[in-house]
């Protein structure tokens, strides 16, 4: 597996969610997850995926991870943070 192979998974994951694919969207971040499991955007764009399809603990299990590997708060903890708790104010 190339190094970079996990980078590319999430862009096309990232993509097809963007353009309203989420069926096979989750199938590309859990590959990119399998190769990296530390990948902090794919976790994070999981993590918005989840929301979208309304599984807000699954959404919540990736912060968790984040929290766990960005010892600061990162850019991903803090997107999908704010990203969760929109989803449950709305």
């Amino acid at each position: 597996v190339k190094p970079d192979e996990a980078d590319r998974l999430n862009l096309l994951g990232f993509t097809a969610r963007r353009s309203g694919n989420l069926r096979g969207t989750g199938t590309f971040y859990e590959q990119a997850l399998m190769i990296n499991p530390r990948h902090t955007n794919a976790l994070e764009y999981e993590g918005e995926l989840f929301l979208q399809l309304g599984q807000i603990k699954d959404a919540e299990r990736n912060l968790e991870k984040l929290q766990k590997i960005c010892w600061m708060p990162c850019s991903a903890e803090r997107k999908l943070k704010k990203a969760i708790a929109a989803h449950l104010t709305n």
